[in-house]
């Protein structure tokens, strides 16, 4: 579905599926451009709005590393010398997952009350 405003509070009227189409790319690969009829006008925004087909699911192994890293921050394993809430270290040969760790720390997200 495509809708247009005239702010971002504004409310959305939906543009008639006949009104626009995707634009298909010569070299056969998915649409990713749209065209209206009367083309867009300046100053309008304008929201499309569809179901995926076969979306892959990406950065699951980052939201584990994120999770275990916040369980074992709240609940230190036996015979551990750190507290709950102390700073852990996790180190890693993998650059997605340092990279991951360092946003952890520099955008520590609430997850039911608790930093993450």
């Amino acid at each position: 579905m495509l809708s247009e405003r005239d702010r971002p509070d504004g409310e959305r009227r939906p543009i008639p599926r006949a009104a626009w189409s995707f634009v298909a790319p010569g070299d056969g690969a998915a649409a990713t451009e749209i065209t209206l009829d009367g083309g867009f006008k300046p100053g309008r925004i304008y929201e499309l709005t569809y179901t995926a087909r076969d979306p892959m699911v990406m950065a699951a192994g980052m939201a584990g590393i994120r999770d275990l890293m916040s369980y074992l921050r709240n609940n230190p394993p036996r015979g551990s010398t750190g507290a709950a809430g102390e700073h852990h270290l996790l180190r890693s040969r993998c650059r997605a997952a340092r990279s991951t760790i360092v946003l952890m720390l520099a955008f520590p997200f609430r997850a039911h009350g608790q930093v993450v």
